[in-house]
């Protein structure tokens, strides 16, 4: 369907909760609060076609995507550059492409994840009744074809390298793992990047050169490094992502190494 709304000449929004009134003269009572601008599958509808026109609910104009964009950008978070097609969407991070997603709904769980494979582009077979499973699966896609780490960086606010090693707390970072239950690298849901907007990816040769040691960065990998855990606690990892928030910040994600009885190990 992304393809369907790419390849048109004009595609046109009826808002049935929009009254006539100019979106610059109405404030954000009507148009910002429309509820097109929170549905899962309207997302592709905003950001595929060049041209857009909004009606209101008597079919009225009200204008188009690049007259509203600066409105459209304060209701949606998506940057104007990309609502204008100045700049590609894969050129934006999975996390912020994800982010845009985060608050949005759709009537099916799955749908979630479907609604999302072209603005990834990436291709998987819609099986309804598989529920959350459907966007570990999108993951998944999007990994085998994007090298992009930010879409480890979903959750709470992410954690910087550097603070960390300064201000390093076992306790901190034991609660942080016990407060976590989810037990998977990939994100349950879209909803977790709400607050994944900032996060960008670096290339894995920029990574060494801000950690200063070069020999922690493997190919096509992560840097993880031991931390002692407290008392009976497992052993901690921290994995080092080639991402960074809007201030330049590194992220790092607290791993949680468990042991099984034939000295097999998995990290959570």
């Amino acid at each position: 369907m992304y393809s369907w709304y790419a390849a048109a000449n004009v595609c046109y929004v009826w808002l049935h909760d929009v009254d006539d009134t100019h979106p610059s003269e109405s404030g954000p009572a009507s148009f910002s609060r429309s509820v097109w601008f929170t549905r899962g599958w309207t997302l592709q509808e905003l950001l595929a076609p060049r041209y857009v026109v909004f009606l209101s609910k008597k079919w009225h104009t009200l204008g188009t995507k690049q007259t509203l964009a600066h409105r459209i950008t304060r209701v949606t978070g998506i940057d104007e550059d990309v609502l204008l097609k100045m700049v590609d969407l894969h050129e934006v991070s999975v996390a912020r492409r994800m982010s845009w997603a985060a608050m949005r709904r759709t009537t099916r769980e799955e749908d979630r994840a479907y609604s999302l494979m072209g603005i990834f582009d990436v291709n998987m077979p819609t099986i309804y009744g598989e529920g959350s499973k459907a966007f570990l699966r999108l993951q998944v896609e999007i990994l085998k074809q994007c090298p992009d780490q930010s879409i480890f960086a979903w959750g709470r606010p992410s954690i910087d390298y550097h603070t960390l090693i300064n201000n390093f707390s076992s306790v901190m970072v034991t609660k942080e793992l016990r407060d976590s239950n989810h037990r998977s690298l990939l994100a349950p849901s879209p909803a977790e990047f709400e607050h994944a907007g900032s996060i960008s990816p670096i290339p894995l040769d920029g990574l060494s050169e801000l950690l200063e040691e070069p020999h922690l960065v493997p190919p096509e990998s992560f840097p993880i490094v031991n931390i002692p855990s407290l008392g009976r606690d497992p052993g901690i990892l921290m994995a080092i992502l080639a991402c960074q928030d809007a201030e330049g910040n590194l992220i790092v994600l607290f791993l949680n190494q468990r042991r099984y009885r034939d000295d097999h190990s998995t990290i959570v």
